[in-house]
This record gives C-alpha cells, structure tokens and sequence, in this order.
C-alpha cells in the first residue's frame, strides 16, 4: 500500500511566480492543503507581529506589494480548489481545526 501523503502548509503565504504550477505540485504532494496569510494567521490582530518585522515593508520594497493584501490569498486559494478540489484546500485557523475531522 502507497504511504499516506502529507498535509501541505502554505503559511505564510509569499510570492510565487506560477500559482497553478505551485497547486499543481501541493496536488501531487499532498493529501490536503492549508493555506494561510500573515493578516489572518500570524497570532495577532491584523498581521501587527508580522508588520512589527518589517515583512509588508520588504515585499512591498522589492515589488510584491499585491502579496500583502488578502486578495493574493483568495486568488491562489481559487487556483488550489480548481487543482485539487474544494475538499483538499484549508484556510487558516479552520483549515488546521478540520486535520483530522472527518
């Protein structure tokens, strides 16, 4: 019997350059995906630990600014459910809470 695949953690999110080839590699690699963006999953409220490290600065810095919004988040959450299903994708804190129900 194939070994069980892992569950994939995409946190925090960051730039990718090929979303779909991205999804289509976590596909072949894992069993679920929890994805997951600083502004909701960093512990605090708004992303501030994250801010206070100067991330949101950096990306935005070197041309990435769209990687800081939640926006860039849906979008590739989009990209992961057509490539491996609406089951297989996992957002944030209710992505980890569903490991192992049902």
């Amino acid at each position: 019997m194939p070994p069980k695949r892992a569950i994939g953690v995409v946190a925090p999110l960051l730039p990718l350059e090929d979303p779909a080839r991205f999804a289509a590699d976590l596909d072949r690699a894992c069993s679920r995906v929890i994805l997951d963006h600083y502004l909701i999953g960093d512990g605090s409220k708004q992303g501030a630990r994250t801010k206070r490290r100067g991330l949101p600065g950096l990306l935005e810095r070197e041309g990435f600014g769209a990687w800081t919004r939640l926006e860039s988040l849906d979008r590739f959450a989009e990209t992961c459910r057509r490539v491996l299903g609406e089951e297989r994708v996992g957002i944030s804190r209710e992505g980890f809470c569903s490991v192992g129900a049902g």
